[in-house]
């Protein structure tokens, strides 16, 4: 088993193990942005003739119904104050323990937010026998859970736990 760790994040695989239906050799994991990444990775293994057995996006990166807009501004909250821009960040996943936190760079925040998840890779994927899981937060203040629930269901087994945020735990209160 493999884990990719999300934007600012480090070692923050023990949030999702309650999650982590199928644990092996052939599984990939991901949360958020390490989404994209056990994705690529998925792909890579598979044209290489590797087996994969099992893919796990936990709150996927998934921003490519989001506003031109929307995304250029945050970009550029991160370059005119990178430290409050990850406050902010984090704070909407649902303020983790900082044990989890990992300074993030503009690439991968560039990479994270212009990602396109291609409909024809996802299928490539199912088609050579990969399972694909994806878990969504209902109360995601990242990424837009209904539509990323929408598009995501027509390639594997898609949850909404509709009390959960993006970290896919209860907020504190």
């Amino acid at each position: 088993m493999r884990f990719f760790s999300g934007f600012c994040f480090q070692n923050e695989s023990e949030l999702f193990a309650p999650l982590i239906q199928l644990e092996g050799k052939y599984t990939l994991n991901g949360f958020s942005y390490g989404g994209i990444k056990a994705f690529q990775t998925a792909l890579h293994h598979l044209h290489n003739h590797q087996r994969i057995q099992t893919l796990n996006l936990f709150s996927p990166a998934f921003f490519q119904t989001q506003k031109p807009s929307f995304l250029k501004a945050q970009l550029m909250g991160f370059r005119k104050d990178s430290q409050s821009y990850i406050k902010k960040f984090l704070d909407l996943c649902g303020n983790p323990s900082s044990k989890y936190y990992k300074q993030g760079t503009i690439e991968e925040l560039e990479e994270l937010l212009f990602f396109q998840w291609r409909e024809e890779e996802l299928n490539t994927l199912v088609q050579n026998g990969v399972e694909i899981n994806i878990f969504l937060g209902g109360r995601d203040q990242i990424i837009p859970p209904q539509e990323a629930l929408e598009f995501f269901s027509h390639f594997g087994n898609a949850y909404l736990y509709k009390d959960l945020n993006h970290c896919l735990q209860y907020d504190h209160l």
